[in-house]
This record gives structure tokens, sequence and C-alpha cells, in this order.
């Protein structure tokens, strides 16, 4: 009877058991969405099942890895994203039945902002304003920092740059720093030392009958242009070496000063001027005093003519003299034959306006003055039949004017005679000498 009974209540049970609804899986994904930056990035999804029989379908993105882990977890890899716009996908988890959608999206590549300019940027000491092209991909750029001596202000792409003039002698540098989204740019600005020339002294003031005057002179610049346009109308000048001006003046026949500059020129502006004065003439009167002189030296109270000599008479009523244009001086000396005697005085030089002097068949001596090369006009200059003594100066082959006619003959001179005279005996007229007077390196027929 027991095991009737426990039969019929089993078989009760089984019957009951047959009406009940079987349990429903689960299936939960979190999150259901993904956000990836355009880098290579890795995110986690908790997937939740009634089973431990869980998976995904194969259809996801290829961009992307799953990777399951063992305490219901996945990691998902999405590898950099190379294009420019944002991609999309989606994976689907499958948990006996259930499905549940992931969907997913990946942000473009990364923007890699730069900022570019030129490195350095050299000013002189005074310069116009200078525009730099600033390339970059941001949309926007600013100038975070400058040094105080520049103004710099920005216009789309450019940089324009402003600096005040250096009036200090040393170079001034400094860096202007640019950015955009993030990223800088460095640009060293350096400004040289105020632009100078300098001169070892001031210029004397040249005497009327010219000269030559040296100056030595210094700049902190290179490109310096020396502007002669004012000064080459009279002066002339020619440097010398790197540093060295050599300015020469002719003589001064107007009855008034000369007055000229040199201009010392960097990049169109003046340095420097350097003023170049001559004093005005004063030749007739000079003139006057030395012929006094030489009336004086050469015995002229027993001359065969004196007429009006030491008188208040214009010069060219004095016998023997002749005068150029006004100013010009004295233009001829003849007194030959004229019983003059004695020695020559110092100053003869001062006659460098004549272009003819006669002096022969006289009684000269002494040696030749040497103030002869000044005798820069001089055409004839005849000395022949006098009795001066020593040798003749070899200077004068350098110094005299190309195309004198010098006549030395019967005098007493000895000694060597320049090679110029012996080259030009039509020009320079040396033989003979008096009877018992030769030279050493000549031998006068």
């Amino acid at each position: 009877m027991n095991k009737a009974i426990i039969l019929g209540l089993s078989l009760i049970l089984m019957m009951l058991s047959s009406c009940v609804e079987p349990k429903p899986g689960i299936l939960e994904v979190s999150p259901n969405k993904l956000s990836f930056g355009g880098t290579e990035e890795s995110l986690s999804v908790t997937v939740k099942c009634s089973s431990n029989d869980w998976t995904w379908e194969s259809d996801f993105p290829k961009w992307i890895s799953i990777q399951r882990k063992d305490d219901g977890a996945v990691t998902i890899t999405a590898r950099p994203n190379p294009e420019s716009h944002v991609r999309e996908g989606r994976i689907t988890f499958i948990c006996e039945d259930l499905k549940s959608i992931v969907s997913i999206e990946q942000a473009p590549k990364p923007v890699e902002y730069y900022i570019q300019v030129v490195d350095q940027l050299e000013l002189d000491d005074v310069h116009a304003p200078v525009t730099i092209e600033v390339k970059t991909n941001a949309p926007a750029w600013e100038i975070v920092s400058k040094p105080q001596w520049l103004e710099v202000s920005q216009k789309d792409q450019q940089l324009i740059i402003t600096a005040g003039p250096n009036t200090g002698s040393n170079r001034r540098e400094g860096l202007v720093t640019l950015e955009a989204e993030g990223k800088q740019a460095l640009l060293k600005v350096t400004q040289a030392e105020k632009a100078y020339v300098s001169i070892s002294k001031e210029l004397s003031i040249f005497h009327y009958l010219g000269g030559v005057q040296t100056i030595s002179f210094k700049s902190n610049r290179k490109d310096i242009v020396i502007d002669y346009s004012d000064f080459s109308a009279h002066f002339t000048s020619e440097v010398i070496g790197d540093n060295q001006l050599r300015i020469s003046a002719p003589r001064n026949i107007q009855n008034k000063e000369i007055n000229r500059s040199i201009s010392f020129i960097y990049k169109g502006r003046t340095l420097l001027d350097i003023k170049v004065n001559q004093e005005k003439s004063n030749i007739e009167a000079d003139q006057r005093a030395y012929l006094v002189e030489f009336f004086k030296m050469t015995n002229g109270e027993n001359w065969v003519n004196n007429t009006n000599w030491l008188s208040d008479r214009p010069l060219s009523e004095w016998y023997g003299i002749r005068m150029g244009d006004e100013g010009y001086g004295v233009y001829s000396i003849i007194l030959k034959d004229n019983n003059l005697s004695g020695r020559i005085p110092k100053g003869f030089g001062i006659l460098v306006s004549a272009n003819l002097i006669k002096l022969q068949g006289n009684a000269l001596e002494g040696e030749l003055p040497g103030e002869l090369t000044n005798l820069k006009e001089v055409v004839i200059l005849d000395l022949s039949n006098n009795n001066f003594t020593g040798s003749i100066p070899a200077g004068l082959c350098g110094d005299f004017p190309k195309r004198i006619s010098l006549d030395l003959r019967g005098n007493r001179l000895s000694g060597t005679v320049p090679t110029c005279f012996i080259e030009n005996v039509n020009k320079y007229k040396f033989c003979p000498q008096q009877e018992g007077y030769k030279f050493d390196n000549y031998h006068c027929n």
C-alpha cells in the first residue's frame, strides 16, 4: 500500500511540473555605447548572461579587436583612426537566443597642430618694419611674449616687427614667442649697435697753394659709401688700404675760401660729414714779398734793369715780370743777362704759378733750389750760364711736369746725373758744364 501511495504522489508531482513555464534567459551588456578617441584606445564592456555560453557576432568592424576576460568582461580596442572623419560600427553580443548591440564610434585622426616661423631675424640699428610669414594649421595663433624694445603685431598669417633706433653701443637681442593650440615657435631677434664712422683727426685748412693730408677712419659697418659729390668739384681723394683717406688740394686761385665736404653714407644715412676747407688765394701778396727778398739777395741794385722793382706799382709793371689773370699770380719771369748775382733765396716755390722762368746769363751761385719741384706749371726753366754748384737733385725726375724744358748747361754742377736726365737729354739739358766740372756717371762731349 505504501508503495502505491508513493507512486501516486510521484505521478501527481510530474503532472504539476509539466504545467510550470520555464525561467527566461538573461543578457545584459553595459555600456551599450562606446566612444573612442582618434588614437589607439581600449575600453571595457561588462556582459551578464544566464549562462556562460555567450559570444558575439563576427561582423564587427575590422578596426577593432575584442578580447574576453574571465570575469565576464570584454576589452574592446580601437586602432588609430587614419581618416579625418568619424567612423562608426557595432558589436552584437549573443546569449542563448538573446542579442544585445553595443554601438561604437571613433573620433577622427587627431590634428597635429604646428606653428612655424624663421629662427632668427637680424635688424640694423635703424630699420624699417619687417613682415615675417607665420605658418600654422591652427585656427588661431597669438603673440605670447616679446622684448620691450620691439613692437610686434599680427595680421592674418603675418608677424609685423618694428624696432626703434638702437642708440647704444651694444647689440640687443630678445625672443618673440608665438603660440597656437599649445604649440610654440620662437623667433630670436637681434639689433645691431648704433652705426658710426670716426676719424683720427680733423682736417687742417689747406694752404691756398694746395697740399695733401691723410686721415684714418674706422667704422663698425662694412658697406660704407664715401660720397664725394660736393667734394670732387675741387679736391681729389684716394682711399689707401682699408681705412685711410688721402685728400689733395690743388692751388686755389680764387679770392675766396673753398669749402667742401666728404660724407660717409651707410644705407642712405649720413653717419659723418668731414669739412674740407682751403684758404683764399693770397698769391700776389706772397709773391711780391718773395720777389722783394729775391731782389735783395741777388744784388738787385746792380741789375742792368730793375725798373719799378721794390715800388708800389703792380707786379706786372716790374721789369721782367708778367702776370696771369686775376688771382693767378706771376706767369713769367725773364731776367736773363741782367747781372744777377748771389744765391736764390729760400721760398722759390712760391712762384708755382710761373710757366716761364729765364734767369740764364747771370752770376747766380749756390746749390740748385730744392723747391724747383714745386713749380708744377713751369714749361721752360732756363738756369744756364750761371755759377750753380753741387749735384742735380734726383727728386727732379719724379716731381717735374712732364712737359718741362730744363736747361742747366754752363754751370759748375758735378756728382751723379739722375737717370731721367740721361734718358731725356733733349728735355733736360745739362752738358756741358764750365771747364773743370764734370759728372761721375755721364761724360759730356
